[in-house]
């Protein structure tokens, strides 16, 4: 019975909004331009990868690395 209800939820949940995984990068930024925190949290989760493998390369420094991608995430959340 808890299985059903949870996934009675989920389904309620995911169907008050868009599906995030279909969005392209220019759709969630619009979405996010318009107020959704959840599509930058999306943005933030697809681009983290890109942007810590970019400044791995270039510093060759695990921790600072993922300190500037940290910092990257947290300049785009200031923007809004």
């Amino acid at each position: 019975m808890r299985f059903c209800s949870r996934f009675l939820f989920c389904r309620f949940f995911h169907a008050q909004r868009p599906f995030y995984k279909e969005m392209n990068a220019r759709q969630l930024v619009a979405a996010y331009a318009q107020g959704d925190e959840q599509a930058f949290a999306d943005l933030a989760r697809k681009f983290y990868p890109v942007v810590h493998a970019t400044a791995m390369r270039r510093l060759n420094d695990p921790h600072l690395a993922e300190d500037v991608a940290q910092s990257v995430e947290d300049s785009g959340a200031a923007h809004s």
